[in-house]
């Protein structure tokens, strides 16, 4: 090679290393921070701003588990490594341990020649761990997508084209886990940072989450991740009193799950998330949740859960999606749509509940039983706004609850239906003088005053003025109030069990 030849080579590589340096600097720049901890990276990043991005329709701004793999592995072949690389690859790898999934299995179904025809995930303790191909920004929570560009919580709810088209899990982050304890020899990294390493409870089934670190995790939703999927026995995790700025998710394979705080008053779990912040479309409202339920068997005690974005339109505190799930002793704050209730056939029950908004702050198509609850009005609005699918024998049920208002308050309807069949009743409750002699409106839709139910048993207050309710609404008899039993409303034992599954307070299963 003569010397021309060797300066062309030379100033190659030196192009080549200023290049391969910008990416490098690049990566580094887009790794995602969650509450200012380094995470991974997005499934896609704008160009220009760096921020997450969108790509194809089912490919939202996320956090992937399949592409940081393979920079965090790019990273690691890198000689002599920067601290600030050692500090994206620590932080990767803790963000790895933190979000992998533990007792799911992928199944796979072909037909004859070897296609995929279904995909199915199946609950399986000995399985390896897996990792979302997609994970939300803000608290790593799974998800899945149609061509629609349609979140949706599991695989299952998508449709069989990208179901079986995509891959949506991936275990190559096991490559990295695999190869860091060499990289970490290697380079003589004697630690990780303290907040990047994931704690495992000292008992998998009572975990404790406390802001001072005298627990198992300073965050409940990490608690929440590290619980067994699908468990044989109730996992209790107890919250000690502190505010928790997080907006939670508690998932469906978290099953038999308890959340106790230590106090009702100063055990605080609070976001700020609201229908014109998320910019999700229409369905904004669904996402801007505090804390939401997606698991069956859910127990939750001592609690204030609120959502203080304030009056800028629907903002859930909690959204619960499941069944067979009691709230007891707990504050749930907010303003216009507080407390969201719904999936088709579930049964939720609230006790001795203080629960506060503005316009519908009670929603949704769930059977839900409100018992010694307190449901306080901030302004001249409506309470309810159920529902209720069609045959549905039961909706709404208030029973031995006080109506109570914000000063000046004087005109508060009971309900109105959000969807015509709309059942709501209230039993046995003390109502302030903010309620509207008519109590009950119909939302202008007149068809509605023919297929809603809206009826009272035995209401006291000066709010309870049964002769001027509307005449489309009920007054039930006594013998008509009697079916409005716990028993009928939420019924079913546990299976082998002699406790109702209410009583989760009473039983350690």
């Amino acid at each position: 090679m003569d010397a021309l030849e060797k300066s062309s080579v030379e100033g190659n590589i030196g192009q080549f290393t200023v290049a391969f340096n910008k990416g490098i600097d690049c990566i580094l720049k887009t790794q995602y921070k969650q509450q200012g901890i380094l995470t991974s990276w997005c499934a896609q990043h704008d160009e220009k701003t760096l921020m997450p991005a969108k790509a194809r329709a089912y490919e939202l701004p996320s956090l992937s588990g399949k592409e940081s793999a393979k920079i965090v592995l790019l990273l690691m072949e890198i000689e002599n490594p920067s601290k600030e690389i050692i500090t994206a690859v620590n932080s990767a790898v803790a963000w790895f341990e933190k979000v992998k999934i533990t007792g799911l299995r992928e199944d796979r179904f072909y037909n004859e020649k070897g296609k995929i025809i279904d995909k199915k995930m199946v609950p399986d303790e000995n399985a390896p761990p897996i990792w979302a191909r997609f994970m939300e920004l803000d608290d790593n929570t799974p998800f899945f997508c149609d061509r629609d560009g349609i979140k949706k919580a599991t695989l299952a709810e998508i449709g069989a084209e990208r179901r079986n088209g995509y891959a949506w899990y991936t275990d190559q982050p096991k490559e990295v886990l695999k190869k860091y304890p060499k990289w970490v020899k290697n380079n003589k990294i004697i630690l990780i940072e303290k907040e990047t390493v994931k704690k495992k409870p000292t008992d998998e089934y009572n975990i404790v989450v406390s802001h001072d670190g005298n627990g198992d995790f300073t965050s409940i939703q990490e608690a929440i991740n590290a619980s067994k999927s699908f468990p044989y026995q109730r996992v209790t995790i107890f919250i000690k009193d502190g505010i928790y700025e997080e907006k939670i998710k508690i998932h469906e394979w978290n099953t038999n799950l308890s959340l106790i705080g230590e106090s009702k008053e100063k055990t605080i779990i609070t976001y700020d998330d609201y229908f014109g912040k998320m910019n999700l479309g229409r369905n904004s409202t669904f996402y801007t949740y505090t804390l939401l339920v997606e698991a069956n068997d859910f127990y939750a005690s001592n609690l204030t859960i609120q959502n203080t974005s304030g009056e800028v339109g629907q903002a859930v505190a909690l959204s619960v999606f499941s069944d067979k799930v009691v709230i007891e002793n707990c504050n749930i704050l907010g303003n216009q749509d507080t407390l969201y209730v719904s999936g088709d056939g579930n049964r939720q029950y609230f006790k001795d509940c203080y629960i506060e908004g503005t316009t519908d702050f009670i929603f949704g198509k769930a059977t839900a039983l409100f018992e010694n609850c307190i449901i306080h009005s901030k302004k001249n609005s409506y309470i309810t706004a159920a529902a209720t699918p069609e045959g549905t024998e039961f909706g709404f049920v208030f029973k031995n609850c006080q109506l109570t208002s914000e000063a000046d308050i004087n005109e508060v309807y009971l309900g109105r239906p959000w969807r015509i069949y709309a059942k709501t009743i209230f039993i046995n409750c003390e109502m302030g003088n903010h309620i509207k002699p008519e109590g009950w409106h119909n939302w202008a839709k007149p068809e509605a005053e023919k297929t809603a139910y809206y009826a009272e048993y035995q209401s006291t207050g000066s709010g309870s003025n049964s002769e001027k309710r509307v005449a489309w609404s009920h007054q039930l008899k006594k013998c008509q109030a009697k079916k409005y039993t716990i028993k009928k409303i939420l019924g079913e034992k546990k299976r082998n069990s002699n406790h109702l599954w209410y009583e989760i307070n009473q039983v350690k299963n």
